[in-house]
């Protein structure tokens, strides 16, 4: 959705990622501004397999102690980090930042991640923007994020993925 009010990309870049990855808002809010690793032994998805994991996740683990905060992730999460991290760079340059997704008030020289406040904001200003409905009239929120989790753990399972670990992939 494209809504010229906003002007939001990182918000949109955010809960796309939310939902790709199935990871807490605070999580994705919190991404390192270089937050990708390589996989071992593998440069780059084949042709045989074009949604294969390419690259690890470094995420910072709010929740849980004792978990390795990284996940396998494919070439569309790595094309969205990429992107914002291009955005930093054009709307923010010669900043260094600490941070993936920066506030857009006071940032503090990129080494403050955006505020969840901020981003809460603009998602329920989509919200009463799109007034989405299910099939039985009730309503659809962006703002509803902990809903990705739960999607993600579905797609997941659907996909015949062992219980145990989407309870790891989801920390």
């Amino acid at each position: 959705s494209v809504v010229a009010v906003l002007l939001e990309p990182q918000a949109a870049r955010a809960w796309l990622l939310q939902a790709l990855t199935g990871r807490r808002a605070s999580e994705i809010l919190m991404l390192d501004a270089d937050p990708l690793e390589a996989i071992p032994g593998r440069d780059r998805a084949t042709a045989a397999d074009p949604e294969g994991f390419v690259a690890k996740l470094r995420y910072q683990q709010t929740k849980v102690d004792g978990v390795c905060p990284t996940i396998l992730v494919e070439q569309a999460i790595v094309n969205v980090i990429v992107e914002q991290q291009n955005w930093v760079r054009r709307h923010h340059p010669g900043l260094t930042p600490k941070y993936l997704f920066l506030g857009v008030r006071f940032q503090h020289d990129g080494q403050r991640p955006r505020s969840y406040d901020s981003y809460g904001n603009v998602l329920s200003r989509l919200d009463t923007i799109h007034g989405l409905t299910d099939s039985a009239g009730r309503a659809l929120k962006f703002s509803q994020t902990p809903r990705l989790r739960h999607t993600r753990a579905t797609e997941l399972l659907n996909d015949g993925v062992p219980i145990h670990v989407v309870q790891r992939y989801l920390g």
